[in-house]
């Protein structure tokens, strides 16, 4: 059984424009400078990796895997990793990555509300900066909970952070951002969490981190500059409310048949 397979063009286009995302990002992966050149956010992601240490290796399934950075990370932690993306262009820089870090990866170009994988067939669910690309999440999370049979974490943008959600939420869907698509909305996690545990995901870990791209890429930069001055100011609150990312970890309910 595959789930969502065969759903209408008009469901679809209810949860992503798949066009506009396919558009997008073959643009930007068609422009690449270098295996290095992931024009995502590549930095910051030291406690993703941290909490993959101590998740049981085995079979997972990289969703919206871009130009392949997380693949080769995780395949070097010891994880057969099989990666999917929309984008041709990005699956290209993704094989020519893992070709030069020497790593086995299966690529799939396909889109993810129609996974061609059989139900429980990975263990794990690795899914960093996708899931907010979608409308409507319930019907993603139940595409990718059905082909995961053990564990599922997800690295977002969180919407409870006042910028991030005035960027995402507000000024992209009505004047567009640049380098981001109009599809992309900053999320809630307790909508996240809430989706999961009807899909027998119970959490296991909730956590907020700041990753910002400028920070790692341009230091020195206006927009880094700005972005210190405001951690500094949210430092007044809590981290739920200040940090821009949120990383969750959840495991399938072990009751679920």
């Amino acid at each position: 059984m595959l789930g969502s397979k065969g759903r209408g063009e008009k469901d679809q286009e209810r949860d992503q424009n798949v066009a506009v995302e396919k558009e997008f990002y073959e643009d930007m992966f068609g422009n690449l400078k270098g295996l290095e050149d992931g024009h995502c956010i590549v930095y910051g992601y030291e406690e993703i990796y941290e909490l993959m240490k101590s998740v049981e290796r085995g079979t997972v399934i990289e969703p919206g895997c871009g130009a392949g950075h997380h693949g080769v990370n995780l395949s070097k932690m010891g994880f057969k990793v099989t990666s999917i993306d929309l984008s041709l262009n990005g699956l290209a820089a993704a094989k020519a990555l893992a070709e030069h870090e020497k790593q086995d990866i299966s690529f799939v170009c396909g889109d993810i509300m129609n996974l061609p994988f059989a139900d429980n067939e990975f263990e794990t669910c690795f899914c960093s900066l996708v899931l907010h690309h979608f409308n409507n999440l319930d019907n993603v999370i139940k595409e990718l909970t059905r082909v995961t049979r053990k564990q599922f974490i997800s690295f977002e943008v969180n919407a409870l952070d006042p910028v991030t959600f005035l960027r995402f939420n507000i000024m992209n869907p009505v004047f567009g951002i640049r380098n981001i698509v109009k599809n992309q909305r900053a999320l809630f996690p307790n909508n996240l969490i809430k989706i999961l545990k009807d899909y027998q995901f119970d959490i296991v870990r909730l956590t907020f981190e700041d990753a910002h791209e400028y920070l790692g890429r341009y230091p020195n930069s206006l927009k880094a500059k700005m972005i210190h001055t405001y951690q500094a100011i949210m430092k007044m609150f809590p981290g739920r409310y200040s940090k821009n990312k949120f990383l969750l970890y959840a495991k399938k309910n072990e009751q679920t048949p």
